[in-house]
């Protein structure tokens, strides 16, 4: 559960960027939210925030406004959440709740392939490229026939950086607390040669 405050936050932000409509409609939010990154990493950006697939269907970008379809405020909560959680622990949810499409607890092939997009957009991956990181993942994460399991994922995600560059997700908190005293310990020795 978010706390009202971030809720009401939020809301204004959404409201804000929807210029006080429902839904965020794609040609609005190239020009706000997703203004700062290229043509392509907008398109996948939207791909992986719009939930709804079937709203995502309706999407008609022609005119620069948008079609009947757009972002919805439950949407807008997961993207931001996923965004600003410093942790993986705190990220994972709402990461979880993008990749997982169709809610069944399983993130199947081509969920993982979706989930790839941004990255692949980000990079300049070609479809090989893409199908090859899928297929590495497979390799490296237990899973079923179905696909991967919400706690193996995140097993994953905390074990392995590589994974958790391929999925925008943040570092574990126990590798912040590590860190943490070994940053302060090199700053306590650079001010210690100041002094001399």
């Amino acid at each position: 559960h978010l706390p009202p405050a971030q809720v009401e936050e939020l809301w204004r932000e959404f409201v804000e960027a929807a210029a006080g409509e429902y839904t965020l409609r794609l040609g609005r939010a190239k020009a706000t939210v997703l203004r700062h990154v290229a043509p392509e990493v907008q398109q996948a950006t939207w791909s992986l925030v719009l939930l709804d697939a079937a709203a995502n269907d309706l999407v008609d970008d022609s005119d620069g406004e948008g079609g009947a379809g757009g972002l919805n405020f439950e949407e807008w909560l997961v993207f931001r959440n996923f965004e600003d959680a410093e942790t993986l622990e705190e990220q994972f949810r709402f990461l979880w709740a993008l990749y997982d499409r169709d809610g069944d607890g399983f993130l199947s092939h081509d969920e993982l392939r979706a989930a790839l997009q941004l990255q692949r957009a980000r990079l300049g991956w070609d479809d090989a490229y893409t199908q090859g990181w899928a297929a590495y993942v497979l390799d490296v994460v237990p899973h079923e026939p179905r696909g991967i399991r919400h706690k193996e994922l995140f097993s994953a995600l905390r074990d392995w950086s590589e994974l958790r560059q391929l999925f925008s997700a943040r570092e574990p908190s126990e590798a912040l607390r590590e860190a943490a005293p070994r940053a302060g310990e090199w700053t306590k020795n650079v001010f210690d040669l100041f002094r001399r």
